[in-house]
């Protein structure tokens, strides 16, 4: 009797065994379909990356073309102001992005373009600091006036 139900567990393991091994012969993980399906997701991901840096520096070279406004008046000031507000809230959204991506870049995946991205938000940063800084820091800097002053004889 206890032949019988050795016997039946040694059976019942072989046709584990043996499906598993049929199943993933079938259903291969490495199959050059699946292969290619990854490596296809790769380069959409690379794709889109660039596109969205893209449009981060396209909206960065926007934001410096601000700084060299000479007039503006109370109703542009809030309106920079809200500007300056809303692209540090789209900055820290993207900021998010970047953080999750690094686990990508560890396993070497995109890494020029998840460094492009990163430099496209470096920018942005430094740009929408400016822009405050040239409407609501510079022009209360006496220091400042008196250089603009001396610029402007020039």
């Amino acid at each position: 009797m206890e032949c019988l139900s050795e016997r039946q567990r040694i059976t019942s393991t072989v046709d584990q065994v043996r499906d598993a091994s049929y199943n993933d012969k079938k259903n291969l993980l490495t199959s050059e379909e699946q292969i290619n399906k990854f490596l296809d997701n790769i380069i959409f991901f690379k794709n889109e990356l660039a596109k969205k840096t893209i449009e981060i520096e396209e909206f960065t070279e926007k934001l410096e073309t601000f700084t060299w406004f000479d007039h503006v008046d109370d109703e542009c000031l809030r309106l920079l102001n809200d500007l300056i507000a809303a692209t540090r809230d789209w900055r820290s959204t993207l900021i998010k992005l970047y953080v999750q991506m690094q686990s990508i870049k560890k396993r070497k995946i995109a890494v020029v373009e998840i460094s492009s991205f990163k430099c496209a938000l470096d920018d942005l940063r430094e740009t929408c600091q400016d822009l405050e800084s040239v409407f609501f820091h510079l022009p209360k800097s006496e220091e400042f006036q008196e250089t603009t002053k001396q610029l402007s004889l020039v």
